[in-house]
């Protein structure tokens, strides 16, 4: 009797574990793990625009496509990478992350995650990392963050 109430579906429901990102491609051995955004000048800001999940199967490109804008000897400035909300990272993605942060503070730079991800968000908290990976919600919070760094108004 009550199953006459329930209502049909006419067609198949699929279900997704996450929205799918149409600006992100499959890990692909051509394709960048980050996009540069502009020519910045040295000590300036550069954006970085992730297209791809940091997992495993991109840890080792994204870490050589991030050397070559955090190198010894140079200093990066203020470096963004902007991950979006539907971007995975897990554990490898998050050590790049960590240790591209460390990099850059020694070459005199720094380094901030616009946009994180929930998971992302989630590991720098278990973890206590926060002190070392600087997550800012929003393009307006992260030139906030640029302007403000090292001035002790974080």
């Amino acid at each position: 009797m009550a199953a006459d109430h329930l209502p049909s579906i006419p067609h198949r429901v699929r279900l997704l574990r996450r929205p799918p990102a149409s600006h992100r491609s499959r890990p692909r051995l051509g394709n960048p793990v980050f996009e540069q955004a502009g020519r910045p000048t040295p000590g300036g800001t550069t954006w970085l625009w992730v297209r791809m999940d940091l997992d495993q199967t991109t840890a080792a490109k994204a870490r050589r496509e991030l050397s070559t804008v955090v190198r010894p000897g140079r200093n990066p400035g203020s470096v963004l990478v902007h991950l979006g909300h539907e971007c995975f990272v897990d554990l490898r993605g998050l050590r790049l992350l960590v240790e591209t942060a460390e990099r850059a503070r020694s070459c005199g730079g720094d380094l901030a995650v616009v946009a994180p991800p929930r998971c992302l968000e989630r590991l720098v908290q278990v973890s206590q990392l926060g002190a070392q990976l600087p997550l800012v919600a929003t393009a307006r919070q992260a030139a906030w963050w640029v302007r403000t760094r090292g001035t002790g108004l974080l």
